[in-house]
């Protein structure tokens, strides 16, 4: 299940005291304004595992790689040596690179308005930079503006630290570990 726009844009205007949002009002035009330069934001903000895409390049006529619509920021690349002109990638030996598997970030998140709920710090973060973004202009309250993009960017670290200590972590329990007493695993001799 995912965070879809309109809970997303409820969520961001009752931080901005507004409880009714529907499409023909000037909250829910500020919100639709600036929601993808918030969400592009918080993708930027870290390497997010579930924005994360990878795909097989084949060469166009010129020997180029075209980068997918959706390509962001390239995280790795089967070309040894490559060099980017634009959003095509030429490898320095042609010859040899048939195909390319690139994994890059994707932007399918930002342009499609849905978000992960299950991870609900993320979420969070998201809807704080929207409500930060549009606050200038439905509240006019800088400040309030101010606050809500660092309380957001603060669910943010949170939802990375989260997802480095479940991918990149080796604290665990020593009874899961041993399958028995902490004492055992412990014990030398």
């Amino acid at each position: 299940m995912q965070m879809d726009k309109g809970t997303l844009y409820r969520l961001a205007a009752s931080y901005l005291g507004e409880y009714c949002v529907k499409e023909d009002t000037s909250v829910y035009q500020a919100l639709n304004d600036v929601v993808q330069h918030a969400l592009g934001l918080a993708l930027d903000y870290t390497s997010w595992p579930f924005a994360l895409a990878r795909v097989t390049l084949t060469p166009d006529a010129d020997g180029a790689f075209a980068l997918p619509a959706d390509c962001l920021e390239i995280r790795e690349c089967s070309l040894p040596a490559y060099e980017m002109i634009g959003r095509k990638l030429y490898a320095r030996n042609f010859m040899e690179h048939a195909r390319v598997t690139l994994t890059y970030k994707s932007s399918v998140l930002a342009d499609t308005v849905c978000l992960p709920d299950y991870e609900p710090f993320f979420c969070e973060g998201c809807v704080l930079l929207l409500a930060s973004k549009a606050a200038p202009r439905v509240t006019s309250n800088m400040k309030l503006a101010q606050s809500l993009e660092q309380e957001a960017y603060g669910k943010l670290y949170r939802a990375k630290l989260k997802i480095v200590r479940s991918t990149a972590s080796n604290d665990q329990d020593p009874d899961t570990v041993t399958g028995g007493s902490r004492e055992r695993r412990w014990r030398r001799g």
